[in-house]
């Protein structure tokens, strides 16, 4: 498609577009998200749920109203933008959510490989979500896939560093290590930290990050419930973000915590601005329900 639209372009902005959607050796991210399809009267349509919607019908506080739900990939460019380049779209509800987004995942990156093989090896794409999917289970779903995940955590939620050992240690091995809680000032010391001063729209930015670092996992629910043999270790990087203040001036009131699992390391840098790009998204949505009427249609059925 970008090919299609570059051709009717004078050959120096065709390359002037092609090196800000993607510059040579770039990482490809994507955002991954859902968008309500309202449907509230259409009482006799089959597979509605409460899906989020600010115009909600009861005490306002919900924010919810009954339709459907759609999970769209979205191509993110390098700069920001308000354009995306929507590449795949699934229908989800509460019990096929995970389930969607990992087979999404996995589609994503059998369609990345072969079009590696035509224009060269690309690096292991980025795919980026916000809270609310969840984070451990993901990683679990897509172990052995050539892809980075950069998840938004909920705050409070709570990581474990490896268990110490030593040589002549007895007795059962541990699996849990030093407690690391997501607050504003958690313990113990991060392994890596990176200040970026002066940024343009976020001031001073401070990260830090705990290195192969896990969870506890429950066997008794979600994703989990029923696992057959032993519940598994799910490592990644644990990454907090402190930054000045938002966009609009306003003062953040707590510090954002990413989940980062992957096939590397990725710098710190990359991971939070690749989470931050997920934001483009949201325009396309605004664009394609304001302008294109993209929920416009009255439709009796999901599908």
């Amino acid at each position: 498609m970008l090919a299609e639209a570059l051709a009717v372009l004078a050959p120096d902005q065709a390359r002037a577009v092609t090196e800000a959607c993607l510059p040579r050796g770039a990482r490809p991210r994507f955002a991954i998200d859902a968008t309500p399809y309202p449907r509230p009267d259409a009482e006799c349509s089959p597979g509605r749920w409460h899906v989020h919607h600010d115009a909600c019908r009861c005490d306002g506080t919900c924010k919810t109203i009954p339709g459907w739900e759609y999970q769209f990939v979205a191509a993110l460019g390098q700069l920001r933008s308000a354009w995306t380049a929507l590449v795949d779209v699934a229908r989800t509800t509460h019990g096929t959510r995970l389930a969607v987004t990992a087979e999404q995942i996995r589609a994503l990156i059998g369609r990345l490989q072969t079009a590696g093989q035509a224009a060269g090896a690309l690096p292991a794409p980025v795919a980026v979500l916000d809270a609310g999917y969840p984070a451990t289970a993901l990683t679990t779903a897509l172990t052995g896939m050539n892809v980075h995940l950069v998840v938004r955590l909920p705050a409070k939620n709570v990581y474990y560093r490896d268990p110490l050992t030593w040589p002549g240690k007895v007795g059962r091995p541990g699996k849990f290590g030093q407690r690391i809680k997501c607050v504003d000032d958690p313990q113990p010391e991060p392994d890596e930290e990176l200040l970026l001063p002066d940024t343009s729209r976020y001031g001073t930015v401070r990260l830090a990050c705990w290195r192969h670092v896990h969870p506890k996992v429950h066997g008794d629910r979600t994703y989990f419930a029923g696992w057959d043999g032993d519940l598994p270790i799910i490592k990644g990087n644990l990454v907090r973000v402190q930054v000045e203040h938002l966009p609009d001036g306003r003062t953040p009131p707590t510090s954002m915590w990413l989940w980062h699992a992957g096939p590397t390391i990725l710098a710190l840098d990359e991971v939070w601005r690749a989470y931050l790009a997920r934001f483009d998204e949201e325009h396309t949505f605004k664009f394609g329900k304001g302008t294109l009427g993209l929920i416009a249609a009255k439709l009796r059925t999901p599908e």
